[in-house]
């Protein structure tokens, strides 16, 4: 059995009998990994207390043809106070997480998506709640989509490889969108807009622009749309569940992005 110490984002943690937890990570050295911390639950320092979305460095025990590791001492690196305190950026850190769990199934070596992972818990902890809901999850899914190889074109059509100027729809099975000319099916359930498919690939508009320019209706639609993409191509069964809480919160009147 080998210890080694790596930086972790906890994703989950679930009670394993009467004083230990079961965590799932995903760590920087490691990918993926669930391990259980025995006696956990006895820890009586506020300082012990782990939850999910921190970011930890903590002592993991490999154990070779193992599913499930041991843990040992845990240091709280960042608990992003900003994000705890808000239901929406909650919501929007759990709907990602339950991608990652879901879609992840190896133990091996990703330092693209842990950074990825950092990137996105220091943006929904350093952002309005305006400028990540629910723009934030959208990119997410997009990056995600990309590193695990199923990444989306934003800037040409699948089928004819011209340049969207407009709207384009997306195909699902097809693995990409499709313009005007070449799509078959034209429901609006399938539609990225032209300030979407813009803001996806090039970051502008920003976030408060983009909420002025699209109703929560279409929102919802969209950030479905992209949850539905990663379902499809990482063959996830279950449904999210935070995804159906984050729906219920997901309305805007003209704030003027504020």
């Amino acid at each position: 059995m080998g210890a080694e110490k790596t930086k972790a984002i906890v994703l989950q943690i679930l009670a394993y009998r009467e004083s230990s937890c079961i965590l799932h990570l995903f760590t920087e050295k490691h990918g993926l990994v669930h391990g259980i911390a025995k006696g956990i639950k006895r820890r009586k320092s506020r300082q012990d207390i782990l939850e999910r979305g921190f970011h930890v460095e903590m002592i993991i025990y490999i154990r070779e043809h193992k599913e499930l590791y041991t843990l040992g001492a845990t240091q709280i690196v960042d608990f992003f106070p900003s994000l705890r305190g808000s239901l929406v950026k909650t919501a929007l850190r759990d709907a990602a997480f339950e991608t990652v769990i879901s879609a992840v199934t190896q133990t091996d070596y990703h330092p693209e998506l842990y950074d990825l992972l950092c990137r996105f818990l220091h943006h929904l902890e350093h952002s309005s709640e305006q400028e990540c809901h629910p723009f934030a999850l959208w990119l997410f899914y997009h990056r995600f989509s990309q590193h695990m190889g199923f990444g989306l074109d934003f800037k040409r059509c699948i089928s004819c490889t011209a340049e969207f100027e407009q709207k384009a729809w997306l195909s699902i099975n097809k693995g990409g969108l499709e313009c005007s000319g070449c799509a078959a099916n034209k429901h609006g359930d399938l539609l990225i807009p032209a300030p979407v498919l813009s803001f996806l690939l090039r970051g502008s508009p920003d976030p408060l622009a983009l909420r002025r320019m699209i109703k929560p209706e279409a929102a919802k639609k969209i950030t479905r749309l992209l949850a539905d993409y990663c379902r499809y191509h990482f063959d996830i069964r279950r449904e999210y569940k935070a995804l159906a809480f984050l729906d219920e919160m997901l309305e805007w009147q003209d704030d003027g992005g504020r």
